[in-house]
This record gives C-alpha cells, structure tokens and sequence, in this order.
C-alpha cells in the first residue's frame, strides 16, 4: 500500500485506491475500446467494492475547456496537459441496471449515496499511473439524486486542493446506511407573502436585528434555540421571514441576520446568516451573494462547531454521541455528509425575494440561485 493522502492508499497489485478505515475500494478496470465505450470520447471503467457490494463507474477523459473572451467574443480554449474526469451516473446506472437485472432505472438513494461519496473524494486523489494516464485536475459528476429524486440533468464540478491542508486525522468511519430513502424535498417560502404588504419581522438582540429563531419557546435567545427538544417541531418563523422547509416539515433553514451598512463579513464580502435545524441538530450558517442581477451564485458556508452545531435534547437530555458533538472541534464525518448535502439542495431551491431591511449592507439581495443545478459549499 502506498499513502496517498488522507485516509486513502493506493493498491498497486490491484490498481484501487483504497479507504483504509472503511475497506471501501474504487478500482480501474479498464480503458474501454470504442467499440465498449458507452459513446463518443474516451472512457476509462472503475468498479465501486465493499463487502460484496459492487458497482460499476463509467468515466470520460478529456482535456479541461477554459472559456475566455477577446472583444466580447466567447471561445473556448483545450488545455491538453490537464484532464478533467466526469463521473457519468446516469451511463453508469443504466449498466448496473443491466449488470443486475433490475427493472429500475437507477439505483437507491442509500446505494447511490454510498457510491457517490466514496468515488466522488476517491478520484481525487487518483494518482499518475500507465494505465489511467494523467491524473485528474478537475472532477465532474453528471446526474445523481438531487432534492429527493433522480435527475439526469444535474452537474457537478469538484474542486479541491490537497496540497493547501492537513487532513483531520479520523478514528473511526461512517458509511452512508444503504437502506436510507430519498429525503423529502425542499420548498422554498417567499416573504412577503404575495398579495400582503407585510416586512420582515426583527427583533432587537444583544445590539443586533435579527429575525425569530424556530421556536416562539425559544425567547429568541441563540443558545436557547440551539437546545430545541427533538420532539419540537420547527416552527415560529413561517409568517416571519424567508424561510425554505421540505416537503414533511422534518428540516428547515430561516434567514437570521444580515450584515448591516459599514459592516462585512470574511475577506470583507457581506454575508447573511441563516439558521438550519432538522430532527438531529440545530445550527448556524453563513452564505453570501454578491451578484446584484435577478439570479446569481450563492457561496454557502459549511455547518460548523465553532457556529453553534449542536444536537436536540432527547428526552430533555443529550446522549454520550450527543455530547461528543457539542464539544467536538469539527463535524464529525456523518453530520458532514448529511447536512452538506441537505443544505445544498437547499439552496438550489432557492426562488429570491425581494425582501429586505434599510440597514442591510447595500451589496446584499436575496436574488434567485443561478442555475437550479449550481452551487458551491465553501468555508467563508
């Protein structure tokens, strides 16, 4: 085994990298001919392998296209000594289907989950070898489940940079359980309602405006909203503010405080604030957009233990799981995994609105996501 980078090793023998805490393997099987290729380009096959589970990963190579622009002319421009890999979910589940025999068209959410996170951090860190050629500098991914359904129009761009951090050491792994059903979408709630003339609700805490927490038992008090019992619901915001709640009211995100006139936030970009609460955990997140058309790029922060993530009392009590979590320094890798990419499809229901306070900071707008299908997940 040859160390790569984090918990992955590269198992030369058998051409996989290897996770070496969960015994999960990405491995190469071949460079498809094009007469096995699945279309035009050039296809390299990989094989997702876990206790007897496997599942096959079809992916294209080619050089990256860089966009430039010379006298408000779009072309387009290879660079051939960089390759950029697309994990194609939609080809790839079409031959697990076949592979399998199944009369569904894709696979589970739990089952594509599983895959997903394990190849998507994998290949990344694909090392230079004979057979695969260059390593990748850019990772796509095309299609998947997005907001509790299967979409074969969903793109994704990874970016990392592994050379700029030192990974977290991790004592134990996490899996995402197989068994896990597709969650309940999001849906985004304007504020005002259309038809009203109502602003957004504030209240005045600790110097600041901000808006009603989850719960009216809250007293609007932070640390006292970050203890709401689990068998609570999440509510007190809906005729308030801004807010996006799926579809059986188990998660939901309200808008919280907004960086006002003469202030701003990371690197000196103004942010909002929002809260996120689901049936585990409650917390706080940044996000900002600085783009001040009617749709633009929203920039979400990841949930954080140093922003208040904290789980909900349990009986009126926290569990020794629970705890861990309250004085952890980082989330740990399955609240990761979960919230990440529960915010993310999120915000990519995100309609905007035209609310707005006087003293927010004049960059701020609540503009509609760019693309339904784009967003980034960044430490801000």
């Amino acid at each position: 085994m040859i160390d790569i980078f984090g918990w992955w090793a590269f198992d030369a023998d058998n051409e996989a990298l290897v996770n070496t805490l969960s015994g999960e393997r990405v491995r190469f099987i071949a460079k498809l001919s094009a007469k096995d290729a699945p279309a035009e380009g050039e296809w390299l096959r990989f094989q997702y392998e876990h206790d007897g589970l496997s599942y096959p990963l079809l992916v294209e190579t080619g050089p990256i296209v860089y966009d430039t622009f010379e006298r408000y002319t779009r072309q387009q421009t290879l660079v051939n000594d960089k390759l950029a890999w697309q994990v194609d979910h939609i080809r790839s589940a079409q031959l697990w289907c076949e592979e399998q025999g199944s009369d569904t068209p894709y696979p589970s959410y739990g089952l594509w989950r599983r895959v997903d996170d394990c190849v998507c951090d994998a290949l990344t860190f694909w090392p230079q070898r004979e057979k695969t050629g260059l390593s990748p500098t850019r990772i796509l991914v095309a299609g998947g489940w997005v907001n509790g359904s299967w979409s074969d129009l969903w793109e994704r761009t990874l970016h990392y940079s592994p050379k700029d951090y030192t990974p977290s050491p991790i004592k134990a792994p996490w899996l995402f359980p197989l068994n896990e059903p597709a969650p309940s979408p999001w849906i985004f709630h304007n504020y005002p309602a259309a038809g009203t003339d109502k602003q957004i609700t504030f209240i005045e805490f600790e110097g600041q405006k901000r808006h009603p927490p989850f719960s009216e038992a809250t007293k609007f008090a932070k640390n006292q909203f970050h203890y709401n019992p689990a068998e609570n619901s999440l509510t007190g915001f809906e005729d308030k503010t801004v807010y996006i709640q799926t579809k059986d009211k188990s998660s939901a995100i309200s808008l919280y405080i907004a960086d006002a006139i003469g202030k701003s936030g990371h690197q000196g970009a103004p942010k909002f604030t929002f809260l996120y609460g689901d049936t585990q955990l409650t917390s706080m997140f940044d996000a900002r957009n600085l783009q001040r058309g009617p749709v633009s790029d929203w920039e979400v922060s990841i949930l954080s233990c140093d922003y208040g993530l904290t789980p909900r009392l349990i009986n009126g009590e926290l569990s020794k799981a629970d705890e861990i979590i309250k004085t952890s320094t980082e989330p740990g890798v399955e609240i990761w995994s979960k919230t990440t990419s529960n915010i993310r499809d999120a915000f990519l229901q995100f309609k905007g609105s035209k609310s707005r306070e006087d003293d927010w900071h004049d960059l701020l707008v609540l503009t509609c996501s760019n693309n339904v299908f784009s967003l980034s997940l960044i430490h801000i």
